[in-house]
């Protein structure tokens, strides 16, 4: 047997099954969905097993340790050690599966990309793949589409391109940490004249699709991004200055007019400054999450448990439910804590520290950037002010919460920290026959976990989005939410989704059916028991109870829910509701009243109650309040 050769082929398998799986995730709406990143797993499951072949096949095997590697293990063991106390354990078990997903990934990138031009079976698909992207962005953007395959798109994002995601803030990161390194390969890389017209096309489609997505944080950081790119292309490349000025006006010219011509851009940025004030929803969520993270300072609030948990801290004003906080800083202070929130910056200080030390490796000789081109510098150049961009990017988004902004951000810093490998810069580990046993049981066990995770979550996901389809009878939409359920009991979400199926099956009924509607409460008071701060499962509970004429029991859920719920302006309303059902007309009224404060006069319902209210049970005039007394000299 040729080791060599099957060496060298297992490193390509290993490149190209990665590869795989950043194309499944930012083609496949970024990765959001359960099916996708199920099959991302399988992907990086396949490429540990080719790793772990590569280990056993090598007479002396060695592992390529650079500092970040230690920065990955410490937050998989900070993952492990808070998961079991997480209060939705749904939720946690979903964010520990990505961290693995991710921690494999960057361990199986940053040591199997030994060979020469590794990086290039990365860096050009990628490109590649931004490009079309921003081509199926443009399409959207010209066209008005609202379509993304065959989804469609929320009404506030019409008029802008998102390419395969559905947010278009996330296309504008993709681009955002893709473009520099187009650039970069352009001005510094070796590729033929042919391959080079290529890339600068690619580069100017893809900073017309960033345009296309009307993302005020990704113009800004991709603005600022190719700023430092170019200024270093500037310094460095001495003999070939002109067509950097050139390309730098271009770039940054054509930005500047977008915004002061581009009439959605300046629509968005009228609104952001509305009433002389910056006026951003994403401000409101900060505080929400600001808020969560003093109620947990140290360990947070548990992985990805500030979807369940914002309501506690609900501004008056958001009276949305945010999924994340838009902004990665505050978002992992809110659910990991200072703790988790220092190993994160340590990684990222650590990459820094590998950038600096991969640039120094590159120019042991002396060389000057500027004499001759080279690949590996251009990635170099091109990933850091890339990643440089999604850092500044996530400050007012959540990027490295999207699968596929994620998955490129953590390859590409590992490519970096495999470009040190020659320099014998940091810790190499020789692993002997006990070393690749402990190698081998950890990678198993991580790999075991995860397909079986990816299976219970396809499987759940694609009965899930089966039920989501327009038109679907409502007894087709329970079958397939049980069946989901069936794989997965502590979803939450699918446990209430059920409860409300037979609901609303049964709601507008002229027959008093206990039956059905007892069943619904079950489900709501397990929904319930899965996420203790599901406010609006237990209205939907006493809703129950009140349509079956339990009202001494309905109360109760009621109550718990405005706890939980202080300022959300849907759980006011549907209390009032409650009240007008057992006659406590003042009651509701203080509720609807509330209700439509809190919406801002936009609560439908509480305005068609108080005007029933004021038909059947008119408030009592208020006394005239007499007169003071003339002063007396």
């Amino acid at each position: 047997m040729d080791r060599a050769r099957v060496d060298n082929w297992c490193e390509k398998g290993v490149l190209m099954l990665v590869l795989m799986a950043l194309a499944v995730g930012v083609l496949g709406l970024g990765g959001v969905r359960n099916e996708e990143l199920a099959i991302m797993a399988i992907l990086i499951v396949a490429a540990t097993g080719l790793w772990l072949t590569r280990i056993w096949m090598a007479r002396a095997a060695e592992i390529h340790w650079p500092p970040m590697c230690w920065g990955a293990l410490v937050f998989v063991v900070y993952a492990l050690a808070v998961y079991p106390y997480a209060p939705v354990e749904y939720a946690a078990r979903s964010e520990l599966y990505r961290v693995l997903i991710y921690a494999l990934m960057f361990f199986v990138v940053v040591d199997n990309a030994r060979g020469r031009h590794a990086e290039n079976i990365i860096a050009y698909p990628l490109i590649a793949i931004a490009t079309v992207v921003s081509i199926y962005g443009a399409y959207q953007f010209l066209t008005r589409s609202d379509m993304v395959w065959h989804f469609v798109r929320p009404t506030q994002y019409a008029g802008r391109g998102s390419g395969t995601f559905i947010c278009p803030n996330h296309l504008a990161g993709l681009l955002a940490i893709t473009l520099p390194i187009a650039v970069a390969y352009l001005f510094h890389g070796r590729a033929a004249a042919t391959a080079k017209t290529l890339i600068g096309y690619a580069a100017l489609i893809i900073a017309g699709g960033l345009a296309t997505t009307v993302s005020r944080g990704g113009w800004a950081a991709a603005g600022l991004s190719l700023t430092v790119l170019f200024v270093v292309l500037f310094i460095k490349r001495r003999t070939n200055r002109l067509p950097v000025i050139l390309a730098l006006v271009i770039f940054v010219g054509g930005g500047i007019g977008l915004v002061i011509k581009g009439s959605l851009a300046s629509t968005r940025m009228e609104l952001t400054t509305a009433s002389g004030k910056v006026d951003d929803l994403r401000f409101l969520i900060w505080k929400s999450a600001a808020g969560l993270w003093s109620d947990h300072p140290w360990v947070g609030a548990g992985p990805g448990q500030f979807e369940h948990q914002f309501r506690t801290h609900r501004p008056r004003r958001l009276q949305m439910h945010p999924v994340r906080v838009h902004n990665d800083y505050l978002n992992t202070l809110a659910d990991w804590g200072v703790l988790g929130f220092l190993i994160v910056l340590g990684s990222w200080m650590a990459f820094w520290f590998t950038v600096r030390a991969a640039w120094r490796w590159g120019n042991r000789d002396g060389d000057d950037l500027g004499a001759k081109s080279s690949d590996r510098t251009a990635f170099l150049l091109g990933t850091s002010t890339g990643i440089g961009a999604l850092l500044i990017h996530s400050l007012v988004d959540f990027n490295f919460h999207i699968p596929a902004n994620a998955s490129v951000a953590i390859v590409l810093a590992a490519l970096v920290g495999a470009l040190t490998r020659g320099a014998r810069a940091f810790t190499v580990f020789r692993l002997e026959i006990g070393g690749k046993l402990i190698v081998t049981t950890l990678c198993a066990l991580c790999s075991v976990w995860l397909v079986q995770e990816s299976y219970t979550k396809y499987q759940e996901g694609r009965l899930i989005t089966a039920s989501r389809h327009l038109g679907l009878p409502l007894d087709e939409q329970k079958a397939h939410l049980l069946a989901a359920q069936a794989i997965d009991p502590m979803n939450p979400w699918t446990t209430f989704r059920i409860g409300e199926n037979i609901r609303n099956t049964w709601w507008e009924s002229d027959h008093n059916y206990h039956g059905p509607m007892k069943e619904a409460i079950g489900w709501f008071d397990r929904a319930q028991e899965l996420d203790p701060l599901y406010s609006f499962a237990l209205v939907r509970a006493g809703m129950c109870w009140d349509f079956l004429r339990k009202y001494e029991q309905a109360e109760p859920y009621f109550l718990r829910a405005s706890e939980l719920d202080p300022r959300g302006a849907n759980t006011a309303s549907l209390t009032g509701w409650h009240w007008v059902q057992v006659d406590e007309f003042a009651k509701a009224r203080e509720k609807f009243h509330r209700a439509l404060f809190l919406s801002e006069g936009n609560d439908d319902l509480a305005m068609e109650y108080l005007q029933i209210l004021d038909e059947i049970a008119p408030e009592p005039a208020k006394p005239a309040t007499p007169a003071p007394a003339p002063e007396t000299n």
